[in-house]
């Protein structure tokens, strides 16, 4: 979540060799996020800035570069993959497509770690994500397709609870660090349509904080 802030926010500044470098050490800590950044550098592919765009992958490359070395000398093999091996590759191809959509379902509504159960205002906030995004930066939208992508990616390799001995969700936290921007746009657009949605949005926010702290004290 460290990572993917400090590479959003230079992102947002047109620092995007700093921005690689960020993604680089997100390679090294949970490779599978690194979507947030290549969303990003997809984006400046799109709007034709080669230039940002290979600054950014050059920032990247000794954080991809170090992975690689590392499991090298670990696992004896050059992947990603680690210790892990060919489980997670196996997950990627299998063919279950029912299974991967109950797993989706479980991310969002399973009453132990659902997303929209334990934090419902994102529910809310998707209704004016749409129109936020009409007017947000290039750099909001891809940050937020990035993290969504990361998510979807993540519940076809591991099961939507993320684990056992904790309340609430898991695998959403990073995917929510990287669409937060397009999520504030969202929260302002909702907060000036009407008093129906303001009350909404802090019932929601408010159970949110509660259910969250209770279930951490």
């Amino acid at each position: 979540m460290l990572w993917v802030s400090l590479g959003v926010y230079l992102a947002s500044q047109d620092r995007w060799l700093g921005s690689g470098l960020a993604f680089g050490a997100l390679v090294l800590t949970r490779p599978p996020v690194v979507l947030v950044g290549v969303a990003l550098g997809v984006m400046l592919l799109i709007r034709q800035r080669p230039a940002p765009a290979g600054r950014m992958l050059v920032g990247a490359m000794p954080g991809v570069i170090a992975l690689l070395a590392y499991n090298r000398w670990l696992f004896g093999t050059s992947s990603v993959a680690g210790g892990y091996g060919s489980v997670f590759s196996d997950r990627l191809i299998a063919s279950d497509f029912n299974a991967y959509l109950s797993n989706i379902s479980d991310a969002l509504i399973d009453p132990a770690f659902g997303l929209f159960v334990w934090s419902p205002f994102v529910a809310l906030l998707l209704v004016g994500v749409v129109g936020a995004s009409r007017s947000a930066p290039d750099w909001v939208t891809a940050s937020a397709v990035g993290g969504v992508l990361y998510l979807l990616l993540q519940l076809k390799l591991n099961r939507a609870s993320g684990g056992a001995g904790f309340s609430y969700y898991r695998y959403p936290l990073e995917a929510l660090v990287a669409s937060a921007p397009i999520l504030h746009l969202a929260w302002v657009r909702l907060w000036r349509m009407n008093t129906t949605a303001r009350i909404g949005l802090l019932l929601t926010t408010g159970f949110s904080v509660v259910v969250h702290a209770m279930a951490a004290v």
